[in-house]
């Protein structure tokens, strides 16, 4: 019997791939197209770039086991990893500037680097985003991502919402649930499993937001605790409606509020500026839902069923 083994696989092998091999050809030129304003990119101590905007920074880390499947395939490890980091972006209307990425894993395998490459390539032409640096390192598996973004006016805070506000989402809730449900049953990337395998950081529509709205922030914990991020740092109370926030299944609203990983937008905007705010999201083709007001020092949930609870995601819980 012959078996058949990519070139590329044996000359892995043959050469012992190492640390600095596998980040020339894994992650070397992802994106490069988009990185015009990086003058100095992959490969040296730092990357460098001028900006005369608001510099915008966060990072997030993807551990296995615990935000991913220890069986999923890498490309949606790249793909899950560097959207999430991104959404951070999207929650304070900026734009994308580039993304380094820290990678812990165990040995250097060629067809799991291939994968991860995959997932990188698709995020940078997604989001016109260039990958500008990191490190590889051995270890259990784990990508931590740092997103760099910039907003030429004052970012959105989680800490402005106003007195009166209403509070409004980007979209359906449960995607990521449902995906994952979908995923663990099929063991496929499909349509039912896509929002789980590949999450939207909402870019475009947070920066649609950036004119009108007074505070935001992105669902990753679940949508009442990064409320209470939200009416915690703004120091207020909100009254909502449970009725009217928008479940992808009704069936599956406690699972879906606990799980979290939905990365749609949660912002409050002026009752003098909603109006405004719907007509330019139709513009652009996109919507949003009203669940409640800002009102108070507390905050009430109407409508909720008995059997939900509000609390969301918790690493430590």
């Amino acid at each position: 019997m012959v078996v058949w083994v990519p070139q590329d696989y044996l000359n892995d092998i043959l050469l012992n791939i190492n640390e600095f091999t596998a980040i020339k050809k894994y992650l070397s030129n992802i994106g490069a197209s988009y990185a015009s304003h990086i003058s100095t990119n992959v490969g040296d101590d730092c990357a460098v770039y001028q900006s005369s905007c608001h510099q915008l920074i966060s990072t997030d880390v993807a551990v296995e086991g615990v935000h991913f499947p220890k069986n999923l395939p890498a490309e949606f490890i790249a793909r899950r990893a560097v959207a999430s980091a991104l959404s951070d972006i999207a929650a304070m209307g900026g734009s994308l500037e580039g993304f380094t990425l820290g990678l812990s894993i165990s040995k250097t395998d060629h067809q799991w680097l291939a994968g991860l490459r995959k997932g990188l390539q698709y995020i940078a032409r997604k989001y016109q985003v260039p990958l500008i640096g990191g490190d590889v390192v051995k270890g259990p598996t784990q990508l931590s991502v740092t997103a760099i973004g910039s907003s030429k006016k004052s970012p959105i805070l989680r800490s402005g919402a106003k007195q009166n506000d209403i509070v409004c989402i980007s979209g359906k809730l449960g995607g990521s649930f449902l995906g994952y449900k979908a995923y663990l049953e099929n063991n496929c990337h499909s349509a039912a499993s896509k929002r789980y395998l590949s999450p939207e950081a909402r870019i475009q529509y947070g920066k649609c937001c950036s004119d009108y709205v007074n505070s935001m922030i992105d669902i990753s914990d679940g949508i009442f605790q990064d409320l209470s991020h939200l009416t915690n740092s703004s120091r207020v109370g909100a009254r909502i409606d449970f009725k009217a926030i928008p479940f992808l299944s009704n069936d599956y609203a406690k699972e879906i509020i606990k799980f979290g990983d939905d990365y749609e937008l949660l912002f409050t905007v002026s009752p003098k500026k909603i109006h405004q705010l719907e007509m330019h999201l139709a513009n652009h083709r996109m919507k949003l839902f009203r669940i409640g007001v800002i009102d108070g020092k507390k905050t009430i949930i109407d409508n909720l069923p008995s059997k939900i609870t509000t609390k969301g995601w918790d690493h430590f819980a």
